[in-house]
C-alpha cells in the first residue's frame, strides 16, 4: 500500500527487503548531523535489532524509485503500553522543509493503531528545533531530558573495600532492578534491549557475599554502556568504580560512553562527572497518544 501526492511524493510501509537502501538514505539524511552517526551495514543492522525493529511498522517517502525520507519503528512495551518506539527518522537535505515527517507519520499513525499500538515514543537532540517543532506539531510531548556521556580518560576513584567477585552474567532474569536504577531506562538501554543484542553485548555483575550489588552492561567493541547501576543499600562503596574498573581491563578502549541519563538523577550524573565522563549532547524524550 502507498499514498502518492501531488507533489510526486510516494509514501509506503517498508519492509526488510528495503534495508540497503534504508541504509544508503540514512547515511545521507544524517550526513551533517549534530553527531557522528557513520555506520557499516552491519553495525546499521546491530542498531535496528537491539531497538526492536519491526519494518511493517515503519514508512519511508520516495521520489521516484529513490528513498528520501523515513521513520523506522520498534515494537514493545514502554511503560506497561504496547509501543512503537522511533528508532530513526530522516529526511535528505534535498527534500527538507516538505513536512516530510508530518506526512509520514500521519500516513502510519492508523496503521499503528490497527494492531493496538497507541503510544508513540521518541528521542530527539534539545537543539533539532525544526524536528521538535514538527513533533509538536503531530501532538507529540516532551516528557523528559536525557543527557549522553563520554570519556576519553576514566577516573576510577576509588574500589570497595570488602569482599567481592565479578561473574559474568548468562541471564538477566531473578534481578530486582528497581532496586539498582533510580530512573526507568530509556528504550535503548532497557533490559529487553540488551537482551536482543545479548550477542554483541557482556552483562556482568559484583557479587558480594552470593548477591549481586552492582550491574554493568556493556558492548566490548564499541565502549557504549548500556547500563551501570548499584543497589541502593550498596552504594557510596567504591562499587560502581570497580565496574568502571573492570570495563577498562576487559576491553582497553580509549572512548566509552553512556547515553540517556535523566537529568533529574543527580547521583548518577555526579558521579560520571567525577568518573571522568563529559555531558556530550541531551535529548527530549517525546511521547504521543493516538
Amino acid at each position: 500500500m502507498f499514498k502518492r501526492f501531488s507533489s510526486g511524493f510516494r509514501i509506503r510501509e517498508l519492509s526488510a527487503s528495503d534495508f540497503p537502501q534504508i541504509h544508503e538514505s540514512f547515511l545521507e539524511a544524517f550526513a551533517d548531523y549534530f553527531v557522528n552517526v557513520k555506520s557499516s551495514q552491519e553495525e546499521f543492522q546491530d542498531r535496528l535489532n537491539r531497538m526492536g525493529v519491526d519494518f511493517s511498522l515503519s514508512v519511508g517517502a520516495y521520489q521516484d524509485q529513490k528513498l528520501v525520507g523515513f521513520i523506522i519503528n520498534g515494537k514493545g512495551v514502554f511503560n506497561d503500553k504496547l509501543t512503537a518506539y522511533n528508532a530513526g527518522t530522516g529526511v535528505i537535505p534535498a527534500f527538507r522543509g516538505k513536512r516530510l515527517t508530518e506526512k509520514m507519520y500521519q500516513f502510519i499513525f492508523p496503521k499503528l493503531k490497527a494492531v493496538n499500538i497507541n503510544h508513540c515514543l521518541l528521542e530527539v537532540i534539545t537543539k533539532n528545533k525544526p524536528a521538535i517543532k514538527a513533533y509538536q506539531n503531530l501532538g507529540f510531548e516532551i516528557i523528559r531530558t536525557l543527557h549522553a556521556y563520554s570519556s576519553e580518560k576514566l577516573k576510577i576513584m576509588k574500589v570497595p573495600n570488602l569482599q567481592f567477585r565479578i561473574e559474568k552474567l548468562e541471564s538477566l532474569e531473578g534481578i530486582d532492578f528497581d532496586r539498582f536504577n533510580d530512573f526507568v531506562p530509556s528504550w535503548p538501554n532497557t533490559i529487553l534491549a540488551i537482551q536482543r543484542n545479548k550477542d554483541k553485548e557482556k552483562s556482568i555483575g559484583l557479587i558480594v557475599n552470593h548477591k549481586i550489588v552492582g550491574f554493568l552492561s556493556f558492548t566490548p567493541s564499541s565502549g557504549r554502556i548500556s547500563q551501570l547501576s548499584v543497589h541502593r543499600e550498596y552504594r557510596g562503596l567504591g562499587i560502581g568504580s570497580a565496574l568502571l574498573l573492570y570495563l577498562t581491563e576487559e576491553t582497553e578502549l580509549e572512548y566509552y560512553s553512556i547515553l540517556n541519563i535523566d537529568e533529574r538523577c543527580r547521583g548518577m550524573q555526579k558521579f560520571l562527572l567525577n568518573s571522568g565522563f563529559r555531558n556530550v549532547i541531551s535529548q527530549y524524550e517525546m511521547l504521543v497518544e493516538i
